[in-house]
């Protein structure tokens, strides 16, 4: 091909690339209110402006151990209740998508709109018996509202308080279900209370009671803020009692401690957010409005005096959340306080980046890029010479990679440690890790498998990931359990395990190519492509091996090193040691000559049950110093993943008998076209 043609075509990757992230971009940007409800102007409109969700969003507060944005807490709270970080409901007459950030906002000042909002997964019909709720006209397996749940709450109570004494191993499946209900609905409804205070000053009076004039006088309005209560706490409290104390007055002192009562009570609702950070430096623990109430009410206000300011400014944003301009200006301030005094106590850290983390959603991005590359690289198959196709499809992959790695390093700067330490990390580091290889591999053949499984194993990383956190609602960002919480070790044993895993599973997929290749007769005049196929394999392999050996050694050392032995024979321990002796198996059975091409694949596919089994399946025993990997309901998503595994294998043994069958002249034929054995050229191809 002339240098024109070359520069063209290089021409055209380029401009390729380009739409390709433009489109990636749009994607994975996270959709909104605002792009979905039209103004009769044709633009658009949303019920949060773009400027009171970035406030909201930068308001650091202390949960699960860590310092995080309230983004965050938006983001795995929508999760844990409905299993996605976006949600379609009704507003106005209208269906819109919400973003988290937005469905958290109405759910905190608009509690009214959310109790209609289809939150709650029922996976069985026999839960909404046991909780004796009629669902007919539901499917049986729906969403159902707060609302539509009412009827059947104070059986759900009753259950949930029976249920969580019975011990998880010996719960029924429906147990499980209606204690992951309750649990859900007790979650939603300390969200939808949290800012009751600040939803519903307090009346002086109760019912239809007058207000007795000595009460009448301690305040200018019927209507009191509970930071103003607070504020008075000690004299309010004392003056109840001088009135309880005057036979004349014990009405109104009565009705006073009756004030007081329901202002305790409105307090204690309010648990769910510690937006406060406490103004001594030598105190961790972050304040909820309810804690500074306690501060208040045990006669010590005076410890909390910033924090009851904080309160009333909180006070003042929500009770202004219907003028955009007059919320967005107290929220200005509660914002930039509340900022200024974690800044100075150092605890500001990485707020800002974490907001961006969530706002550019990088693995969003990453999982639809690999989608794009895998359209380009079918349609390449079509047009095995287009050089446009072929360098398209493989710097999309490049691109997806980018944006996954960018997301991952974001993720280490903000938790400070490598990204190993959850089972949804390890998804993204092993993705980040197989499609580089593949790419390489690419490179070096020239078969245009590597694109292809670069392509489709960053597309099943991406989405396992995305599967695991969805399903389990957490705090991806979460602090280590003690035993990880050592970078050294982190940085050392679990990458070089973890690299191991991903070489693994990336020999497993490229052995599958060999053995689905031969069923179906793929190139089946081209004895050099399943050569070059199984020297990837065997070359993979190895680097699988190395990598896990290695991991599997300084584990014992770290082993060691905090708990006093180097084995002990732990699940986690044999499941590496299961990779290690199974990929030397493999590695010796080929040198020696006993396994060809064929043997080795399946070899390579079995090692990926193998790892899988030693990644996922030994966290599952529940027991062992590594049972803090414990992911329910794994087992069955594993098992069926082994099952389809067979199919390969039994193709391939069906491929191992026939040509058993054949004649000896044309066996002798084949092995010398597929195989690297023991003979000089053979072992030529070994080497390499």
């Amino acid at each position: 091909m002339s240098r024109s043609r070359v520069v063209s075509a290089f021409a055209r990757s380029c401009a390729m690339l380009f739409l390709a992230a433009v489109a990636v971009l749009q994607l994975g940007s996270p959709v909104t209110a605002q792009d979905a409800v039209p103004k009769a102007d044709g633009s658009h409109a949303t019920s949060w402006d773009p400027e009171v969700i970035r406030l909201w969003s930068e308001i650091p507060v202390q949960e699960g151990g860590r310092i995080k944005p309230l983004l965050s807490v938006a983001g795995h709270t929508l999760l844990q209740l409905r299993g996605a970080q976006s949600i379609k409901v009704s507003r106005g007459g209208e269906t819109v998508r919400l973003s988290a950030m937005e469905w958290f906002l109405d759910a905190l000042m608009h509690p009214d709109l959310v109790v209609r909002d289809p939150l709650f997964r029922i996976q069985n019909s026999d839960v909404l018996d046991a909780i004796e709720l009629p669902h007919e006209g539901k499917r049986k397996r729906d969403y159902y509202s707060y609302q539509e749940l009412a009827p059947g709450l104070v059986k759900l109570n009753q259950l949930g308080n029976s249920y969580q004494g019975i011990d998880r191993d010996n719960r029924t499946l429906i147990q499980s279900q209606v204690l992951e209900l309750w649990s859900s609905v007790l979650h939603f409804r300390g969200l939808i209370l949290n800012f009751e205070f600040a939803l519903l000053p307090l009346s002086l009076g109760d019912g239809e009671a007058s207000v007795s004039p000595e009460i009448a006088t301690l305040f200018p309005s019927k209507t009191v803020s509970l930071s103003t209560v607070l504020s008075r706490w000690t004299e309010l409290r004392e003056k109840a009692r001088a009135l309880m104390n005057d036979p004349a007055k014990k009405a109104a002192g009565e009705q006073l401690a009756g004030f007081l009562g329901r202002a305790h009570d409105q307090a204690s609702r309010a648990r769910m957010l510690a937006m406060f950070p406490p103004s001594n430096k030598k105190e961790k623990e972050w304040l909820t409005p309810s804690d500074v109430a306690d501060f208040c009410m045990a006669d010590v206000g005076g410890r909390v005096k910033t924090q009851l300011g904080y309160m009333a400014a909180l006070e003042r944003t929500v009770a202004a959340r219907d003028n955009v301009a007059e919320h967005k200006a107290q929220l200005t301030v509660l914002h930039d306080d509340i900022r200024k005094l974690a800044k100075d106590r150092g605890e500001l850290g990485t707020i800002d980046l974490e907001v961006d983390y969530h706002n550019k959603n990088w693995f969003s991005k990453s999982y639809w890029t690999f989608v794009l590359a895998f359209v380009l690289v079918a349609i390449g198959w079509l047009a095995p010479r287009s050089r446009f196709l072929r360098y398209g499809s493989f710097g999309t992959n490049l691109l997806a990679w980018a944006f996954l790695v960018t997301g991952i390093v974001y993720r280490c700067i903000i938790v400070g440690r490598p990204p190993v330490t959850t089972l949804y990390e390890t998804c993204l580091f092993i993705t980040a890790i197989v499609v580089p290889i593949a790419l390489v591999l690419d490179l070096i053949h020239r078969q245009r498998l590597g694109g292809a499984v670069a392509a489709v194993l960053g597309l099943a990383g991406c989405y396992l990931a995305e599967v695991r956190m969805q399903t389990h609602g957490e705090d991806t960002l979460r602090p280590l359990v003690a035993v990880l919480d050592t970078n050294y070790w982190l940085a050392t044993h679990v990458t070089s395990i973890t690299t191991g895993y991903a070489a693994g599973l990336l020999a497993a997929a490229i052995a599958h190519v060999y053995v689905f290749g031969k069923a179906f007769g793929f190139k089946a005049k081209d004895p050099d492509f399943y050569r070059r196929v199984g020297r990837m394999v065997y070359g993979v392999l190895c680097f699988s091996l190395v990598f896990s050996i290695v991991g599997t050694i300084l584990g014992g050392v770290w082993a060691n090193d905090s708990w006093g032995r180097f084995w002990g024979w732990d699940p986690k321990e044999n499941g590496a040691l299961m990779i290690c002796l199974w990929e030397l198996a493999i590695l010796h059975l080929r040198l020696g000559g006993y396994i060809k091409m064929l043997g080795l694949c399946l070899g390579a596919i079995f090692g990926g049950i193998v790892v899988t089994f030693s990644w996922w399946g030994v966290n599952n025993f529940g027991v062992g110093l590594h049972s803090y990997g414990f992911t329910s309901g794994v087992w069955q998503a594993l098992i069926g993943f082994w099952l389809i595994e067979m199919i390969p294998l039994g193709i391939g043994g069906y491929l191992y008998v026939k040509s058993k069958a054949k004649p000896a002249l044309t066996q002798a034929r084949d092995s010398e076209e597929t195989s690297f054995g023991r003979s000089s050229g053979a072992s030529a191809d070994a080497t390499a």
